[in-house]
């Protein structure tokens, strides 16, 4: 039975299966009184109210749940400790307290799932992003193959309006050397990546290898060497569960990618130069200081010395460029960001402690989900499990701070965890 016909497309289960798909597409928002507003915003409001009318008296809790809350908690006090650090960096200081709002909304989302314990609600959301990533694998590899055959990129003209009022040049984006990288519904290439992993690992759950397709498609669009690493880190996680998956994923990979390198047609080429480019400029900065991931993780260590009080607390979320910048690294201006190593800056936002209760959350939800998949035979918990593994795979080279798609797809692997809990305990 296919995902769409396993849910009610009609009534309220409909709104957590829309809600799943908006949220890996940001970039779908209206605007309304001199903003945009995301569509994944509308239909968060309207699961909000839902999981309210139907609250119940029972409420479910565990060690995972334990951690999730002592994770939120390193992050509130870590922000407050920013504030107070950077009293003389205003623009640090409204940095290190900006995530505080989005702490707290996701501590009472997860409250209100465990509080309802629905099923069927939160399998439809985790559905609606598998969807909603297929589609942006799609569009991402539709607009920039379109951009090369009519000089237009159709999802930036059509979102002209947003991109104009948030400051994006463009959705997808012109690299120094002319060639175009979409980035689907997303304003970031860094979200396709993620993507691409997410369905990667999903393949094996369901042993459907073609998958990889989707995965490929997009990587091809955002032009992303970051996604094309982590899909080939999910195979090699996956080869022990399912070799003949692995290596029909790994074929089709290299045909794809050996077709698409050294076609003459002029269309294919026109897709396949900017990623030789792309591979020959990483070859290029791979020993350079100009390479922005090399140098931190070269710097990383002279950081965390200059910066001892992240052994206990961080500065808060978006804060942690100051840590490289204090050290003199020319690369690195004085402007709050996250580096694009999402370990690295989770170090310095909520300090050690806080990364490890991470760390802790992520490594004991995984492992429970993979029981459910492969012991209780329940294929939704593979689809949470592939999240968590594109996800931790994805923080090696990019930068996620507390993104809604990942933080959601937690909740609910959480709370697909404490549903199973309860049944079989």
């Amino acid at each position: 039975m296919s995902l769409i016909s396993r849910t009610k497309l009609l009534g309220l289960p409909s709104i957590y299966l829309l809600a799943g798909i908006f949220v890996v597409s940001p970039v779908i928002s209206f605007p309304i009184g001199g903003n945009y507003v995301t569509m994944f915003t509308v239909f968060l409001l309207l699961i909000i109210g839902d999981l309210l009318r139907t609250l119940s008296n029972r409420y479910s809790s565990n060690r995972i749940v334990h951690y999730f809350f002592c994770w939120s908690f390193f992050g509130v006090i870590s922000s407050l400790f920013g504030f107070l650090y950077f009293s003389d960096l205003p623009e640090f200081q409204k940095a290190a307290v900006s995530y505080l709002p989005k702490i707290l909304i996701f501590c009472f989302i997860l409250v209100l799932f465990l509080k309802q314990c629905s099923e069927v609600k939160v399998n439809n959301f985790g559905r609606g992003v598998l969807i909603g990533a297929i589609i942006n694998m799609v569009a991402a590899f539709l607009d920039t193959t379109l951009f090369y055959s009519t000089g237009i990129s159709y999802i930036n003209k059509f979102f002209s309006g947003y991109i104009e009022l948030n400051g994006e040049y463009s959705l997808g984006i012109y690299t120094n050397d002319g060639y175009f990288r979409s980035a689907g519904f997303n304003s970031d290439q860094a979200c396709i990546g993620l993507y691409s992993a997410f369905i990667a690992a999903y393949s094996f759950y369901v042993k459907k290898p073609m998958l990889i397709i989707f995965s490929i498609l997009g990587n091809i669009g955002a032009v992303s060497l970051v996604g094309v690493v982590s899909v080939f880190l999910v195979i090699i996680l996956h080869i022990k569960d399912n070799i003949k998956v692995a290596v029909r994923f790994s074929l089709l990979a290299i045909i794809m990618a050996l077709f698409l390198l050294n076609s003459n047609n002029e269309f294919i080429s026109s897709i396949s130069d900017p990623i030789r480019s792309r591979i020959e400029m990483k070859q290029n900065t791979a020993n350079d200081n100009d390479n922005a991931r090399a140098m931190y993780w070269k710097t990383f260590i002279p950081a965390v010395l200059n910066s001892p009080s992240s052994l206990i607390l961080g500065t808060g979320y978006c804060t942690a460029s100051y840590a490289y910048y204090s050290i003199g690294i020319k690369r690195v201006v004085k402007r709050p960001y996250d580096p694009e190593q999402t370990y690295f800056a989770y170090f310095f936002d909520i300090g050690l402690i806080g990364l490890m209760y991470m760390l802790l959350l992520y490594y004991n939800l995984y492992k429970s989900l993979r029981r459910i998949q492969f012991h209780l035979y329940k294929t939704n918990a593979g689809l949470y499990a592939s999240y968590i593994e594109g996800t931790l795979i994805s923080y090696l080279g990019y930068h996620y701070t507390l993104g809604a798609s990942e933080m959601m797809m937690l909740i609910c692997g959480i709370v697909i965890s404490a549903i199973y809990q309860l049944k079989y305990t």
